[in-house]
């Protein structure tokens, strides 16, 4: 996030919540914080702290980013009534 920026990241959100729990990332991010912090390592402790504080941003940037988003993939229909000879 620090390199490629919240938008970035919030793009990416709707195709990682296919494969990953979002709420898991999250509570990896506290944990991982946790531990830097313990291990007195401050910087990667702003990283996943700066990770977990804008989370509630990064999820509404994702809704937003994937309703302004055509859903790629989805079938659409074909009506053969509508042909004409």
């Amino acid at each position: 996030m620090a390199k490629d920026g919240a938008d970035n990241v919030a793009e990416l959100l709707p195709t990682v919540q296919t494969r990953v729990n979002l709420d898991a990332v999250k509570e990896l991010g506290f944990l991982l914080f946790h531990e830097a912090e313990k291990k007195k390592d401050t910087k990667d402790a702003l990283l996943f702290n700066g990770l977990v504080s804008a989370w509630s941003d990064l999820n509404e940037r994702a809704r937003e980013f994937a309703a302004a988003t055509p859903h790629i993939g989805s079938q659409q229909s074909f009506d053969f009534d509508d042909m004409e000879d």
